[in-house]
Order: C-alpha cells, then structure tokens, then sequence
C-alpha cells in the first residue's frame, strides 16, 4: 500500500491531519469525482435516467467488492449507513426460547440494544465474554462459553472509545464453529465504507 500516493488522492490531506475517521473519512478524490458526476448526471436527465446508464458501473461494484473478500456477487449487499446494515444482518437471525447470543464487554450501544431487545422477545440471553489481560475480547473465554445453545457470536472489531481491536470470532481456533451466525461490526474509514455487508461481517 503506498501511503503517499493515496494521500496524494485525498484533497483533505494536503491542508491537515485528520483523525476523525470513524464515521466519515475524507473523500479521495476518485471517490469525490464519481459522486459529483453522477449527482451532475442526475441534474441533467433525472434520477432514475442515470441511475439506468449507471447499471453497469452499479453491478461492476457488487464484482469487485466480491472479488475483495472471495465471496459472491449475490453474498453482498450495499446499505446506507453501517447501522442499517447490521440490523438487516441481525435482525434476519431467528431466534429461540433458550438461545443464547455471546458479545463482548467493549461493543456498540445499538448493537446491545437489539441485543437485548431480540432476546428478551424471544425468549433468548445475551452472554457477555469477559476481556482478556490486555482489555481485548477473551477469545479463549469465548470458545469456552459457546455450546449447542449459541446461536449468534456477535463482537465489534474495532470497538467504540478504544484504539485496539478484537479479534474476530473464529481466530485462535475456532469458537465461530459452534454457533450458525457471526454478526461483526468491521472497522471502518468511511461512512460509505461501513455500509457493506457480505459474508465477511455477518455470516448465517
């Protein structure tokens, strides 16, 4: 990856240093490029006339993005935002009287929301895998907790308010392996870069 030449791409770079890239990164300028010409396409023939000549452009993204993570173009789906996509992958997941969903102690407000809200619905609890020495997601506790009654493993990457990453389920064995869904919150550069859901973040 060289560095200099993509912050030669990103405007924003060359007047500051910007950190504040949870939620919405600075645009590079292949990115900033495409997006004014489709909004200037848009003001020019209407918004589903581009939409219609962008067909192509639009499937090609769903390619690569497969290509990236060795998936499927029928695996991936595109979101507006990264909270929308997570509930969609959440949410899909069918819970029972009994089931349990394993998080950690480091892990999105909303995302424990629906957490608890799903299971108390359902009749399901919510386990929360203890940190280990170092403040991270316990991966070897994790493997302990999950049984035959997990059925969601649901952890952030890169939580919120911490400058570390969890590991993700299934690393340093394979505690994944016993629950049928993994729900991860990925870490993110962009607000757009957060609003992909492939098998990668939610698998099911």
């Amino acid at each position: 990856m060289d560095i200099d030449a993509l912050r030669a791409q990103t405007p924003g770079c060359t007047g500051r240093i910007h950190l504040n890239n949870a939620g919405a990164a600075l645009l590079a300028q292949p990115t900033l490029d495409a997006m004014t010409a489709q909004l200037r396409r848009e003001a020019e023939i209407g918004g589903y006339e581009a939409a219609d000549q962008a067909r192509d452009a639009i499937a090609a993204t769903y390619d690569a993005i497969a290509e990236l993570v060795s998936g499927r173009r029928e695996e991936i789906a595109l979101f507006d935002n990264a909270t929308h996509a997570w509930n969609a992958a959440f949410y899909s997941v069918t819970l029972r009287p009994g089931d349990q969903i394993l998080t950690g102690r480091a892990e999105y407000g909303s995302n424990v929301l629906a957490y608890w809200q799903a299971a108390r619905r359902a009749g399901a609890e919510v386990v929360v895998v203890p940190n280990d020495e170092h403040g991270q997601l316990d991966v070897a506790a994790l493997e302990r907790l999950a049984g035959e009654r997990t059925r969601l493993i649901g952890v952030s990457h890169v939580p919120p308010g911490a400058a570390w990453s969890s590991p993700p389920p299934g690393s340093g064995g394979s505690p994944a392996a016993a629950a049928p869904c993994t729900c991860s919150m990925p870490p993110s550069r962009s607000a757009s870069s957060r609003s992909t859901w492939t098998r990668s973040a939610a698998t099911c």
